[in-house]
């Protein structure tokens, strides 16, 4: 076995100098997997692959944690710094800004009434409000606004949705009568 001890130290001076993986293999006439094994034998800590991210200015950081703060989504910070809103999350975290989950919202938001289940007057008010929107861009686009086929010619209301009012109203009928 031939010794390598100075292609080493070599290529780790030429890794702690800034240069990649890719860019040290040519010198040496080696893959780059192999710079790779070599480093970790030598026990240098090694940069994460890929292309990274650019900086962000402080500025701009300024902003985002506002807009964060100010209960905006990762979507709209993701707009204003042009980034995806899951990259956003990530970088929220690394620089230690708590995450929302345990926050909860104030009443009339969808999500109250949703997932929180309040039942206050203000969070019935307005998921009412919610489903009647939702039901009228059914009905806009086309569709039975109770469950999403298209409609009987004339009618908001599919065949199958007409059915069953019928014969609820049959059944109302006849109770009354009785």
């Amino acid at each position: 076995m031939t010794d390598h001890s100075e292609r080493d130290a070599s290529i780790v001076l030429d890794y702690q100098s800034g240069l990649n993986h890719r860019q040290i293999a040519p010198k040496h006439d080696l893959r780059f997997q192999r710079i790779s094994q070599i480093l970790r034998e030598q026990g240098v800590d090694t940069r994460p692959a890929g292309r990274p991210a650019p900086a962000i200015s402080p500025a701009k950081r300024a902003v985002a944690i506002k807009m964060y703060r100010d209960s905006r989504s990762l979507g709209e910070i993701a707009e204003v710094l042009g980034r995806k809103s899951s990259a956003i999350n990530k970088i929220l975290r690394g620089w230690g800004e708590p995450t929302r989950k345990n926050k909860v919202p104030p009443c009339g938001a969808p999500s109250k009434y949703l997932y929180h289940r309040c039942r206050c007057e203000v969070c019935i008010a307005a998921n009412t409000k919610r489903c009647k929107v939702q039901r009228h861009a059914r009905v806009a686009r086309g569709k039975c606004h109770h469950c999403r086929n298209p409609p009987a010619p004339g009618h908001t209301l599919c065949e199958v949705a007409l059915s069953r009012l019928r014969k609820q109203w049959k059944t109302t009928m006849l109770k009354r009568r009785a």
